[in-house]
């Protein structure tokens, strides 16, 4: 577990050079900031780097506790595609983490409230989920903010 090979981000296999096999939180060093949290006290950071903690509509329906919402958050900053000109990048501090958990776990509620009515497709976790409505009304189509229209959530049909 932890280890090159595992599948994180850009994971060839190898370490990056000089990371040896040290603590996954400091290999991901920069690439999330944890919000102010009761659960934080608990976390374990080397369990919140694979995207697949939310990254399958099974995944997502069993995110209910604080704690696995924010190890969710966790893995999604460090998945993020900065090489996408979508969303937003890295946050800037621990103000900016807090009100974007905030959002995050908004858009982890409507996901799993689609994906419960089983309608032969699914709603998955995407770069819509760290946005405030503002933000995401630029994606909408009539770009009207305030329109309360849930397009971002991304359709994909159910296999």
């Amino acid at each position: 577990d932890g280890y090159p090979g595992d599948g994180y981000p850009g994971d060839t296999g190898d370490a990056p050079p000089g990371a040896g096999t040290g603590n996954l939180a400091d290999l991901f060093e920069g690439m999330y900031i944890v919000p102010e949290s009761d659960a934080a006290e608990g976390l374990n950071l080397a369990d919140c780097f694979s995207e697949s903690i939310y990254n399958t509509k099974d995944a997502v329906a069993e995110l209910d506790t604080e704690e696995e919402m924010l190890c969710a958050f966790i893995a999604f900053q460090v998945n993020k595609n900065l090489s996408e000109p979508m969303g937003v990048g890295r946050y800037r501090d621990v103000d900016e983490a807090n009100e974007r958990f905030g959002y995050f776990k908004t858009c982890v509620g409507e996901v799993q409230k689609v994906n419960e009515e089983e309608n032969g497709w699914e709603a998955e976790i995407n770069f819509f989920c760290d946005l405030s409505e503002e933000e995401k009304s630029l994606y909408h189509s009539n770009g009207m903010p305030g329109s309360g229209d849930n397009s971002y959530l991304k359709l994909e049909k159910a296999p």
